[in-house]
């Protein structure tokens, strides 16, 4: 048997991952935002500082208020359901 591999760089150009929403919730995938001051990958749009480096990061790269809020409460919706989930299990 012999093994083919996969070039992920040719599908790129036929699929055009920005545009499709991938979540029930209506997440898009958005362009990759960078640390201005390390150039590293930023991983949370929830955190004010830089993971690597610990400066601050610009707003362009935080999420809006309005953003921030819908999130907290997307959060804290699935913690309440999970919590409940457990409550089934261990009483």
């Amino acid at each position: 048997m012999s093994a083919k591999a996969c070039d992920v760089r040719e599908l790129e150009s036929e699929i055009d991952l920005h545009d499709t929403a991938f979540y029930s919730r209506g997440v898009k995938v958005q362009a990759e935002r960078r640390c201005p001051h390390c150039n590293s990958l930023v991983y949370s749009r929830r955190h004010k500082l830089c993971g690597v480096c610990a400066e601050p990061l610009p707003d362009a790269c935080l999420f809006s208020d309005e953003q921030a809020e819908s999130v907290r409460s997307i959060v804290d919706e699935e913690r309440a359901r999970h919590r409940e989930w457990l409550q089934k299990f261990w009483n």
